[in-house]
C-alpha cells in the first residue's frame, strides 16, 4: 500500500511540473497583469499598431508596434535599465526596439531608483500579418550572465489599431 501511495504521489507530481505554459523555458505572464521579476516588476498595459514614430518613414510589407509598459523597480537599490531588455518574439525570432525620437518612448539607458517606477512605449518594426508575438524580457546579473526569461503574449485582441 506505501509503493502505491509514493507511486502515486510520483506521477501527480511529475504531471503537476509538466502543466503551464513552460515548454520554451520562459515563465509566462499575462497582458495586464504584473510579472514579477528578481529585479522588477513590468506590465505590458497596452499594445497598438500605429503611425511610424516622428522622423521615419513606414517600411513595405511591416508595420510599427507600439507596446505600452509600466515598469517598477522592486529592489533597495537602484536598477539600471536598458530598453533592449524587452525584446519582441515573433514565431521565436527575437527582434530588438527600434531606436526612435518619441516622449512616449521608454529611454534607451537609465537609471530607475529604488522603488520607482516608469512607464513608455518600445516600438518594433514588425512584418504585415505577424502572429505569435511575445514580448521577452531576460534578467541580467553582474557579469551579463543571463537569468530567466519571462513573456507575455500578444495576442489580436490585445493589440488596437490606432
Amino acid at each position: 500500500m506505501r509503493k502505491i501511495f509514493w507511486l502515486l504521489l510520483s506521477v501527480c507530481l511529475l504531471l503537476a511540473g509538466c502543466t503551464g505554459d513552460k515548454d520554451d523555458g520562459m515563465i509566462a505572464g499575462k497582458f495586464g497583469e504584473p510579472v514579477e521579476t528578481a529585479f522588477l516588476t513590468f506590465t505590458v498595459s497596452g499594445a497598438h499598431w500605429g503611425e511610424p514614430p516622428e522622423g521615419q518613414t513606414g517600411a513595405d510589407g511591416k508595420q510599427y508596434l507600439w507596446v505600452e509598459l509600466q515598469v517598477r523597480n522592486t529592489t533597495s537599490a537602484d536598477q539600471p535599465l536598458y530598453y533592449d531588455e524587452f525584446d519582441l518574439y515573433i514565431g521565436g525570432e527575437p527582434r530588438f526596439p527600434e531606436r526612435v525620437t518619441s516622449s512616449r518612448q521608454l529611454e534607451e539607458n537609465q537609471l530607475l531608483a529604488a522603488g520607482a517606477d516608469v512607464t513608455g512605449c518600445l516600438v518594433y518594426l514588425v512584418p504585415t500579418g505577424a502572429s505569435d508575438l511575445k514580448l521577452v524580457y531576460e534578467e541580467y546579473y553582474q557579469g551579463d550572465s543571463p537569468g530567466q526569461q519571462f513573456k507575455v503574449a500578444l495576442e489580436k485582441k490585445n493589440i488596437a489599431s490606432e
